[in-house]
């Protein structure tokens, strides 16, 4: 196995410290020291954690003190910081290896106040086999209207000598969903879709695979969407308050996008209230909404805008009954 080059240099430069150092004799200060600062492994299966213990000495004739750990981001370290003169400590480093695959390196860096050797590097390597993978271990839809449905596939790959079939999949957002399907004796094609309609924002969720395989009782897919409309309508919400006169009021669209968008239609499901759309400059355009007196039945009601969009053909603009209004 190489070892990496970010190891090497440490090594050295712990090598080159040393050599620099003054006979114990000739000046009382802590020295600090690492026989073995490169520690190489090789993982395999279900390994959910690469740990190793670090032994470090003071060679010198003070008290050595390990002021500050620096550790790779997730690594844990643990280890008694205050080391007398001729004694040692054990710096514990665990790291998981929870949907790692291939060659990682963690670093870990003691500061200390050993006047030669301000800091030691140390350096843990290795290699993480996976009888069973997972590729992508993610997915990210990106942006997309909330009444489409996407659809992506991730792969499950497998040994031959670990075999292991998907038998349920469970889902912790409802925006996703999913369904495998078996490809050969060393795959599965799990496609993953959005469920619309989905409302503005952004969508996280798991997908769980459950196997019959002992070793990887589940697997995991993270999943994520963004759903931004199509076109922005200005209010969002056409709030009125109720009155028995006839009001009129305007809700403004534009579109996101730079396609010319032409209106087909406008419905209103109440008799009560009546809408039309005009052109407004080269893409947006405004609805007039007539309200034919307001009272609490409109609560709730919907003006829908049929487009000639098939990225999003109708805009829905949902009607309140309150004491605010919104005009424009």
């Amino acid at each position: 196995m190489t070892i990496p080059a970010v190891c090497i240099r440490s090594a050295v430069m712990a090598v080159a410290l040393l050599a620099l150092g003054l006979p114990r004799t000739s000046l009382a200060a802590p020295r600090i020291y690492c026989a073995a600062p490169i520690q190489v492994f090789r993982a395999e299966g279900s390994t959910p954690y690469a740990e190793h213990t670090f032994f470090i000495e003071n060679r010198g004739d003070k008290p050595l003190e390990i002021t500050r750990i620096l550790a790779c981001c997730r690594t844990g370290t643990d280890m008694l910081r205050l080391i007398p003169p001729g004694s040692n400590s054990q710096l514990y480093v665990k790291t998981p290896l929870t949907e790692r695959t291939g060659l990682f390196t963690k670093n870990v860096t003691l500061e200390c106040n050993d006047p030669l050797q301000p800091y030691l590097y140390l350096c843990l390597s290795g290699m993480v086999y996976r009888y069973v993978d997972v590729e992508p271990r993610s997915v990210d839809f990106g942006r997309c209207a909330g009444d489409r449905a996407l659809v992506t596939n991730v792969s499950v790959i497998f040994e031959s000598k670990f075999k292991l079939a998907v038998t349920n999949i469970l889902t912790t957002s409802p925006a996703f969903t999913a369904i495998a399907t078996p490809v050969d004796e060393n795959g599965a094609r799990i496609t993953i879709r959005t469920v619309p309609p989905l409302a503005e924002g952004v969508y996280q969720g798991e997908i769980w695979l459950a196997t019959d395989n002992a070793v990887f009782p589940y697997l995991r897919v993270g999943a994520s969407v963004s759903v931004l409309r199509e076109y922005v309508t200005v209010p969002e919400v056409l709030t009125v308050a109720p009155t028995n006169a006839t009001i009129t009021r305007t809700v403004l669209i534009r579109p996101r996008h730079h396609r010319p968008v032409k209106v087909l239609s406008v419905t209103c499901a109440n008799p009560a209230i009546t809408a039309q759309c005009t052109p407004t400059g080269e893409l947006g355009f405004r609805c007039d909404v007539t309200f034919r007196g307001v009272t609490a039945a409109l609560h709730g009601a919907q003006i829908i805008v049929t487009t000639d969009d098939a990225s999003q053909r109708d805009i829905v603009i949902p009607v309140t009954v309150g004491a605010q209004t919104a005009e424009l």
